[in-house]
């Protein structure tokens, strides 16, 4: 399983990518479907299609499985940072 960066903002979102390997490590060309879950839907949300969403600051963990085989992946959700400052 892999994702282009781990630590995302609150209200950011990023794809995960699951990939179903054999025994000897070949990527299945017709792989069973993945199942993505978070450990912590409070923290980091995740759809059926691996779309993970930062909620609160904190780190979860999102795993995806195909049948027995099994991975995980840490996410860490940071508050969003202030676009800018106004003083009146």
């Amino acid at each position: 399983m892999s994702a282009t960066d781990s630590t995302l903002s609150v209200g950011d979102t990023v794809r995960i990518l699951a990939f179903a390997v054999d025994a000897r490590g070949v990527i299945l060309l017709c792989p069973p479907s993945h199942q993505f879950a978070s450990n912590d839907a409070g923290v980091a949300m995740v759809s059926s299609d691996g779309l993970v969403t930062g909620m609160s600051a904190g780190t979860a963990y999102i795993r995806a499985s195909a049948g027995t085989a099994r991975d995980s992946l840490p996410i860490k959700v940071v508050a969003a940072a202030a676009a800018s400052v106004a003083m009146r």
